[in-house]
């Protein structure tokens, strides 16, 4: 059990790390990247995509793990007498709903970028960018509360669960 134990200490660490780099990168991207490509679409889609972006990298190193460090730490606490189980299965359970979400704005981007760089950017797509941008503030706002909730769950972790929940 100690090595149970371990091991979802140390997936907690990471999902909470991860998350920390996730909303940091999200909030870099809506306050600093998104206003770039998007003040004049297309122009200023082609503009962007001119040159080579680190964002890319960052997106794919880090947002399929962020899920699954998640669920492991949620699942190894399963069986422990902690109260870490139940921030982190909020934790896990928000950010398993927010993931459609989430590849949704993907592909839908994506799908007004590639438009804008084969020249078929029509002028509805400007209402797509509103919503995309919009929706990219409350996954931050989620985000955060996803962190939070690591946050209380390490600072739970080593706190037993109450006795009425040990017995039912």
């Amino acid at each position: 059990m100690k090595t149970r134990k371990d091991l979802a200490r140390l997936f907690l660490f990471v999902a909470t790390v991860y998350w920390g780099i996730w909303l940091g990168g999200y909030i870099f991207n809506a306050l600093m990247v998104v206003p770039g490509w998007s003040h004049n679409p297309p122009d200023s889609i082609l503009n962007y995509t001119r040159e080579p972006h680190f964002l890319l990298y960052f997106f794919s190193a880090v947002n399929p793990w962020v899920f699954l460090a998640s669920l492991i730490a949620w699942l190894l606490t399963l069986k422990l007498d902690t109260r870490a189980r139940f921030w982190l299965g909020g934790a896990t359970l928000i950010a398993w709903i927010m993931l459609p979400l989430k590849i949704w704005m993907i592909f839908t981007i994506g799908g007004v970028f590639n438009a804008a760089m084969q020249g078929d950017f029509e002028p509805n797509m400007l209402n797509t960018i509103n919503l995309w941008r919009n929706l990219n503030w409350l996954t931050i706002a989620t985000a955060t509360i996803i962190l939070v909730l690591h946050l209380l769950a390490i600072l739970n972790f080593n706190n037993q669960r109450q006795l009425k929940e040990l017995v039912t």
